[in-house]
């Protein structure tokens, strides 16, 4: 399944209450709906993908490589990541904790 979006300007209805853009007359409906569509369409891919990668790494039996017809076609490395415990940074050094303190800000779109 392939989902394609266009940039598409719409004009927002001149009514603004409070920060409230009211969408009628706009293709808002269509965007929400290929949105969702999209969003349930990646949940269920990741899920096969994930499914797909646990049963291959089964029948692998913790060999590195498989093949098939004598051609590699799997292979697997395992990954080592290593993080910070940000609870533990916060109650032993806390001036570290809020000097390394980031904020990203991007755009969350919920819909009904």
């Amino acid at each position: 399944m392939s989902v394609r979006f266009e940039k598409r300007v719409v004009e927002v209805v001149s009514e603004t209450i409070e920060n409230v853009a009211v969408l009628d007359g706009t293709n808002a409906e269509e965007l929400i709906e290929r949105m969702n569509t999209a969003r349930a369409a990646a949940a269920k891919m990741k899920e096969e993908a994930d499914a797909a990668r646990d049963a291959l790494v089964a029948l692998m039996g913790g060999a590195e490589t498989g093949t098939i017809g004598g051609v590699d076609r799997v292979k697997i490395k395992m990954i080592e990541r290593e993080g910070t415990n940000r609870d533990l940074l916060a109650e032993a050094y806390p001036e570290a904790y809020e000097a390394t303190l980031t904020t990203t800000t991007y755009p969350r779109v919920t819909t009904k």
